[in-house]
């Protein structure tokens, strides 16, 4: 009898988000439709006078633009007007903010990265009955134990020490 393994979503889905992203259309054509503003992360349509900002639309979504029928996230837009090249991960809002598309607060990173920060998971939790904090995650596939502790500031160091040496060092993980 054959086994079946279920693939973790966590693995999974950084290869379904990445073969779901429609492409780009060329930057001239790009550059043609659209102004963007760095500073406060505004894209315009030059044609509509549409604008993409936080406070064009009201709810808490990723804002997109239609281009020719089809639909494109405009951080991705943003990413290829200001680097003239489609981003190779997931462009990723580094305050959390997914309408906040000021420059400085959009980064490039892979899919598996994302995937990990947008769990908001911190790494740690409080084990009541053993009143510590214990240090554990899933990444990738393995289950990470990193130990217990009495205090939350220790909890959180130890975390930060293993994000420092396992993963990229160019992702922001927050403003805060």
């Amino acid at each position: 009898m054959v086994q079946f393994h279920p693939v973790p979503i966590y693995i999974l889905l950084p290869i379904l988000i990445m073969k779901s992203i429609n492409p780009l259309p060329p930057l001239e054509e790009l550059q043609a439709l659209f102004i963007y503003n760095p500073t406060t992360g505004e894209l315009t349509n030059k044609k509509t006078g549409l604008t993409y900002s936080e406070t064009s639309h009201p709810k808490n979504r990723y804002l997109r633009a239609a281009i020719d029928r089809r639909s494109y996230s405009v951080q991705r837009i943003i990413y290829k007007l200001m680097t003239g090249k489609d981003p190779n991960g997931v462009v990723d809002h580094i305050n959390d903010n997914k309408k906040d598309n000021r420059w400085v607060n959009l980064q490039c990173i892979p899919a598996a990265i994302n995937v990990f920060k947008a769990h908001r998971s911190k790494g740690y939790r409080f084990r009541q009955d053993q009143q510590v904090w214990r240090v554990e995650f899933n990444w990738l596939g393995n289950r990470i134990h990193l130990g217990q502790f009495k205090e939350e500031s220790d909890a959180a160091a130890v975390v930060k020490a293993w994000r420092d040496e396992h993963l990229p060092d160019d992702v922001v993980w927050s403003v805060a």
